[in-house]
């Protein structure tokens, strides 16, 4: 029968074979795994210097006889490139960044970039003259061609705005121009600068007018003649006779001397016209100006004060308007007058804004102010000794009936206040007195309570009556509270009964005055 048999070899990686080094029985094999190569062994020499076996043709081993033998590596080596002096001078150069290597008096030697240019003749920097016999030629915006010197020019067009560098052109290298000239195009299209003269310069510049700046257009000549605002020349108006005439002798009067800044006009004299009268003039008895008058004489503002100016109407919100005003109204120094403080007004106001009547003395020593407001309500104060009193409510039928109130016992409302609720009525009076009233049903089985229709500061005085055939008094359980009081009806024997009970309390709403 047959026998199936497995047989292995020794075997491990080229470097474990490498550091064992052993020496392999003769006729044994043994595998480099990683490389697929192995050996046999001869039983002496160790796996280091034991060859492959022959069937590796990759691997020469030890060449052993004459390289003629070797054909295959002798026919690679026929291609290459004999070994010769200069390959050996070559290869002991030494190597330099941007060097050439220059055969230099028979003999290989590396050379720099300056000597190579002192070799070809070249100068030393980027600029010079072509010496040699080549041609040059120049294209794109400079023109040219030629060996050595030769001329080139810039092509038309080729200088723009783009390639001129900012500074560049100053006014030392633009062409000289003639004396007194101007550069500019006095042409009527695109054109070239020139050199313009000033009657050139001027003719295209606007004259002045009415709506332009300019020059001052020719006058004609003579001496008689001024220009306008309007850029006409014409001559002023004027009176050609003087007011006085010829003066002869001696004058008698002041006015015959031409003095006007001090004149008397006589009585039912007439001023028509426009005058002027200036320093000092007096007007008689009777004399009338007509017209309305002008000038210093008069106020200049709306609260001028100057002393011995006329008032004009609306000044001081006389005759007119009242002065919108917005400073402060506790300015005792404020003018007499009227005027109207808006919301934008500041200082003590009794309202956010109202009419103010101003009375002020000399100096602002003393003053009074009344103020008004547009729903009718009145109040008024006064100045001195360095202080404004508190502004006081005045009342008239408008403001006695309304609500009242108070602040630190001064009132601020109304006199009197009426009102009334399911709980009754009441009336209050600025004073702080509260008087409250009710018509009730005792009951004859409890008390009944009375809540007052407005609240006192203290407990009130009680009192009332019950309307009844028979005996019947008012009696009170409790002493009443700010609030309420309790109450019966009771007959002789002491019963509560159900009559109708008329009730009135008296006591304070606020501190009195």
């Amino acid at each position: 029968m047959a026998v199936g048999m497995i047989f292995t070899f020794r075997r491990k990686t080229a470097a474990a074979w490498t550091a064992a080094n052993p020496v392999l029985l003769a006729g044994e094999l043994g595998l480099e795994t990683d490389t697929r190569f192995f050996k046999f062994g001869d039983g002496a020499t160790a796996w280091a210097t034991l060859p492959y076996a022959a069937a590796v043709s990759s691997v020469w081993g030890s060449i052993t006889g004459t390289l003629g033998n070797q054909t295959d590596l002798a026919a690679v080596l026929a291609g290459k490139q004999p070994l010769d002096s200069d390959l050996t001078t070559i290869a002991g150069l030494a190597v330099v960044n941007d060097n050439f290597m220059q055969a230099k008096a028979g003999a290989w030697a590396g050379r720099t970039v300056a000597q190579v240019k002192t070799d070809l003749g070249v100068p030393g920097t980027a600029s010079g003259t072509n010496t040699g016999d080549q041609t040059i030629t120049l294209t794109g915006d400079v023109t040219g061609s030629g060996a050595g010197t030769f001329a080139a020019s810039i092509s038309a067009g080729a200088v723009t705005s783009g390639k001129i560098a900012a500074g560049a052109v100053v006014n030392a290298a633009l062409a000289n121009m003639p004396a007194t000239t101007i550069k500019g195009n006095a042409t009527a299209g695109p054109a070239a600068p020139t050199d313009l003269t000033g009657t050139q310069t001027t003719a295209m510049l606007d004259l002045f007018g009415v709506a332009l700046k300019g020059l001052v257009p020719a006058s004609g000549g003579g001496t008689a003649n001024f220009m306008r605002a309007d850029g006409a020349w014409a001559a002023p108006p004027m009176t050609t006779s003087l007011p006085w005439g010829s003066i002869t002798g001696t004058p008698t009067t002041i006015a015959g001397y031409g003095i006007t800044d001090a004149v008397t006009l006589a009585g039912s004299q007439t001023v028509t016209g426009s005058k002027t009268f200036s320093a000092s003039t007096a007007f008689s008895s009777g004399a009338v100006v007509t017209g309305a008058i002008t000038g210093t004489a008069i106020t200049q503002t709306a609260t001028d004060t100057t002393a011995g100016r006329l008032l004009k109407v609306g000044d001081f919100g006389l005759g007119d308007a009242a002065i919108f005003y917005t400073g402060s109204v506790d300015d005792p120094t404020l003018p007499t007058g009227h005027y109207f403080a808006g919301v934008d007004s500041i200082g003590t106001k009794p309202y956010t804004y109202g009419y103010l009547s101003v009375n002020m003395r000399v100096g602002g020593i003393r003053a009074g102010q009344i103020w008004v407001t547009d729903g009718g309500n009145m109040w008024m104060r006064t100045y001195a000794t360095g202080a404004w009193s508190p502004w006081y409510r005045v009342y008239s039928q408008k403001t006695v009936l309304g609500a009242v109130s108070q602040s630190a016992g001064v009132p601020t409302g109304a006199v009197i206040e009426s009102g009334s609720n399911a709980n009754g009525r009441y009336t209050k009076f600025a004073s702080g007195l509260l008087e409250c009233r009710q018509t009730m049903n005792a009951a004859s089985g409890a008390a009944v309570t009375w809540t007052f229709p407005s609240a006192f500061i203290e407990g009130p005085v009680v009192t009332g009556n019950a309307i009844a055939t028979v005996l019947s008094t008012l009696c009170f359980d409790a002493s009443p509270t700010i609030t309420a009081v309790t109450f019966s009806a009771r007959d002789k024997t002491d019963a509560r009964r159900a009559d109708v009970v008329h009730l009135h309390a008296v006591g304070r709403w606020s501190t009195m005055v």
